[in-house]
């Protein structure tokens, strides 16, 4: 994904001070369940519109 951005725990909080809270926010791992537990979080950060890819990247990629 062309814009993606790799989020760890060394760059988390700098992305989070950075990022449009108004823009959509997809969070995907690669088999979706870390990403779940992750876009909540960040919906709980005040992000407004935050979605976990179903079944991450793997079922992306099947697709």
């Amino acid at each position: 994904m062309e814009t993606a951005i790799h989020l760890h725990n060394a760059n988390l909080q700098e992305f989070i001070q950075n990022a449009e809270y108004d823009l959509p926010l997809m969070v995907y791992c690669y088999h979706g369940h870390m990403s779940q537990s992750a876009a909540a979080y960040l919906a709980e950060q005040g992000f407004t519109q935050t979605y976990s890819l179903d079944g991450g990247y793997e079922a992306w990629i099947k697709n």
